[in-house]
C-alpha cells in the first residue's frame, strides 16, 4: 500500500515510498534539456554545414575530398562542444574551488586598493557557499560534442580506407 505524501513536510510520493524535496532537485539535476540538446545540435550543424559551402563540398568530384571536408566540419564544433561538456563536469564537483578562492583573495586584496574584508572568508566557507550555488554540469554540450566527435572519427577511417 503506497504511503500518502505529507503535505507539511512537502513531500512527494513514488512506488518505493517517499522522498524528500532534495531528492526531486538532484533528480532535475540529472534530467537532459531538451532545449540545450536542439540548440547544441543545431550550431554543431550550422558550423558543418556553413564549413562544409565555404569549402564547396558539394562540387568536390572525389568522395575522397567530400569526407576530409565532412570530417573536418564535424571535429571542430565537436571538440568545442566535447571540451565545454568537460570543463562543466570538473567544475560541477568543485575542482576549481581552490583556484577562484585564492584569485577572489588575490583579487580583494592587491588588485583593488582599500578593499579588505572585515571578516575573512576562509576556504572552507567559501566551499560551502559556492557548493550551494553550484549548478549541474552541461551534459547537452558533453553529448552532442561526443557524437560529432565519433561521427568525424568515423568519416576519418572511411576516409582513410577508401
Amino acid at each position: 500500500m503506497a504511503e500518502e505524501p505529507d503535505k507539511e513536510k512537502n513531500e512527494t510520493v513514488s512506488e518505493g515510498g517517499t522522498y524528500s524535496p532534495e531528492d526531486t532537485e538532484i533528480e532535475e539535476k540529472t534530467r537532459i534539456n531538451k532545449t540545450r540538446l536542439i540548440t547544441n545540435i543545431a550550431v554543431t550543424l550550422a558550423f558543418a554545414i556553413g564549413y562544409s559551402f565555404l569549402n564547396k563540398v558539394f562540387s568536390l568530384e572525389t568522395a575522397e575530398g567530400a569526407l576530409k571536408v565532412l570530417c573536418d566540419a564535424l571535429f571542430v564544433p565537436g571538440g568545442f562542444f566535447l571540451g565545454i561538456g568537460i570543463i562543466s563536469f570538473i567544475a560541477s564537483d568543485g575542482q576549481f574551488d581552490g583556484l577562484g578562492y585564492s584569485f577572489s583573495k588575490f583579487g580583494k586584496h592587491n588588485l583593488i586598493p582599500g578593499k579588505h574584508d572585515d571578516h575573512p572568508e576562509n576556504f572552507y566557507e567559501y566551499r560551502l557557499r559556492k557548493t550551494q550555488k553550484r549548478k549541474s554540469w552541461f551534459r547537452e554540450a558533453f553529448i552532442v560534442g561526443l557524437g560529432a566527435v565519433t561521427i568525424s572519427i568515423i568519416l576519418l577511417v572511411i576516409y582513410e580506407n577508401l
